[in-house]
């Protein structure tokens, strides 16, 4: 049983295990509520391929109300011997139980936190039960177990993961497909990146994949090979730090976080810039990251540096609604360019003001959804602001009911449709 198909049906990449035939056809069963105690019958019961949504001011189906329900999520699956870590992270209630055992329970009001708990298992069939509590506002949910990987030496070149839930992907960049999630403070082996630094491939048991590098804290880089393929960027300017102490960090502004600390009187590569030169992209010992340039005496110059804005960070939409339309505004009244369906991931070109819409980069295709059917990882709030709109989508613009048709809402006049392609940022 590899890999992939582990995290088809379960979210759980539990790399290397063997799953018994019934559980490789299975998936989660998913039963949604009109209530928060989950009595009676369900309002609809369906198989999902694992317990994540992100709903918005909506709910999960026409039936189930938008605030005030509940859900359950129930699978049976094969697990080797070890230990694992089960992370959740909901608004608003969460509660994760294995063979019975409560293992999460964090059933209340919550603003999207993340709940992680280490639980050892003997080798054999286990039962896993997530359920969900939506009160008011938002609605959102996300669920990964994963065995806890026994961390690589202090010297290797390592990573940790600081995102709380990162995709890895089968190549270096946004347009590689998704083959597993991983989630915060996982240690994994680093054996590659591309030319920039600003992906690393990473093993994560069996399993080698990429991850876009502003999202771990990684370290002893400098004799990691370049495995993609990609050139390394040809320039001879290097920057000498002219202040006490300046921070390196992850994202080109002040507030993202800090990698490392350097110090006056260094002097490092120069590999790349902000559009407005206002920070460089140092290479420190094999650590990529951003510097103010206020406190940088470049040499001799920057105009060969290339210029890194679309690489510096990189977030993924999924879409959670059956059937979304993609719009060439931040309005339902937007012209509709195409339709894309639950379960596709694109890339995230920039957001309104109050993000109730986002606009994806769909296959060459820039356009604007609702918010309120996708999920962006790894954070919706790293991603610019490019409109400044404010309008918070009504329930109609999912599509979601199960019979596989559009909705009126969803459903595009056909003369309206076009397929030009609109230079997008990824």
């Amino acid at each position: 049983m590899n890999l992939a198909r582990i995290c088809v049906f379960l979210t759980l990449a539990l790399t290397g295990l063997g799953l018994p035939v019934a559980a490789q056809t299975g998936s989660w069963t998913a039963e949604y509520y009109d209530n928060v105690e989950m009595t009676g019958n369900p309002v609809v019961v369906r198989s999902e391929i694992r317990p994540r949504g992100s709903w918005g001011e909506g709910s999960p189906h026409a039936g189930v109300p938008v605030d005030f329900f509940a859900a359950r999520w129930t699978t049976r699956v094969w697990l080797e011997g070890g230990t694992y870590q089960l992370s959740a992270q909901a608004d608003d209630g969460i509660r994760v139980l294995v063979d019975d055992v409560t293992i999460i329970d964090e059933w209340r009001a919550s603003d999207a936190e993340l709940f992680q708990e280490e639980l050892p298992l003997e080798t054999g069939e286990h039962v896993v039960v997530v359920e969900y509590l939506e009160q008011v506002g938002r609605a959102h949910l996300i669920f990964n177990m994963d065995p806890l990987l026994t961390p690589p030496p202090e010297n290797a070149p390592r990573a940790r993961i600081t995102a709380r839930f990162l995709n890895m992907r089968n190549d270096s960049g946004v347009h590689g497909d998704v083959v597993k999630l991983v989630t915060m403070n996982q240690v994994l082996p680093v054996i590659g990146r591309n030319g920039l630094g600003t992906w690393l491939e990473l093993e994560f048991g069996d399993l080698q994949a990429w991850v876009n590098a502003s999202y771990v804290e990684a370290e002893n880089l400098a004799n990691v090979p370049i495995t993609d393929g990609s050139p390394a960027p040809v320039t001879n300017v290097t920057a000498v730090v002219n202040t006490r102490i300046l921070n390196l960090r992850a994202l080109p502004n002040q507030t993202s976080r800090i990698l490392l600390r350097i110090h006056e009187g260094e002097r490092y590569p120069v590999l790349g810039r902000s559009l407005d030169e206002d920070w460089l992209w140092l290479n420190v010992s094999g650590i990529n990251g951003w510097a103010h340039s206020d406190w940088l005496d470049a040499h001799p110059g920057l105009e060969t540096v290339p210029v890194l804005n679309e690489d510096a960070v990189l977030s993924d939409a999924t879409v959670t609604a059956d059937y979304l339309n993609v719009r060439a505004e931040p309005s339902l009244e937007g012209r509709i360019l195409h339709i894309v369906t639950q379960g596709e991931i694109y890339a995230v070109i920039g957001r309104n003001a109050d993000s109730s819409w986002v606009q994806l980069n769909t296959d060459g295709i820039a356009g604007w959804v609702s918010g309120a059917w996708i999920t962006v990882l790894p954070d919706l709030e790293a991603v610019p602001v490019i409109d400044d709109s404010r309008e918070t989508p009504p329930e109609e613009e999912e599509g979601g009911d199960d019979s596989g048709s559009l909705p009126p809402a969803q459903t595009p006049a056909l003369q309206q449709v076009t397929a030009e392609p609109t230079p997008a940022s990824s």
